[in-house]
């Protein structure tokens, strides 16, 4: 259950990052980015997790997959949490590491803070209302 949860999370990671252009095609080298959305799906089966995120630049929301760290952190408000405690709709931040595999960029979450508080507002505020 563990290992789903923690695929989850790192699908959030490569969604993220795909979604704001994290790998270019000059550097293959592994980087971390910071990313903000909303939980769209969990498949607990392959352990993808899909984020809602808003491009500033376009306006527009955008949607990334990606897996979870199996050592990855996650925080809801600030308190150590599992993956199985992150739902669908949640707010989060999250720490994606991308690296290339076979010329691919690949986004896996190392580190997922959950927003449900005062700290959700926040993310909220700064992404469009949903129609």
């Amino acid at each position: 259950m563990a290992r789903k949860s923690t695929s989850i999370c790192l699908g959030w990671v490569a969604v993220a990052c795909m979604l704001v252009g994290a790998c270019s095609k000059d550097s293959d080298a592994p980087h971390y980015k910071p990313v903000e959305g909303r939980v769209v799906s969990i498949d607990k089966k392959s352990g993808l997790v899909t984020l809602a995120l808003y491009d500033a630049k376009t306006h527009q929301e955008k949607i990334l997959e990606g897996t979870l760290d199996p050592n990855a952190e996650i925080f809801i408000d600030g308190k150590t949490a599992r993956p199985e405690d992150v739902f669908v709709n949640d707010l989060v931040r999250i720490d994606v590491l991308i690296e290339k595999h076979e010329g691919l960029p690949r986004y896996v979450a190392k580190k997922v803070e959950v927003l449900r508080g005062a700290d959700a507002s926040e993310v909220a505020d700064s992404q469009p209302a949903e129609p």
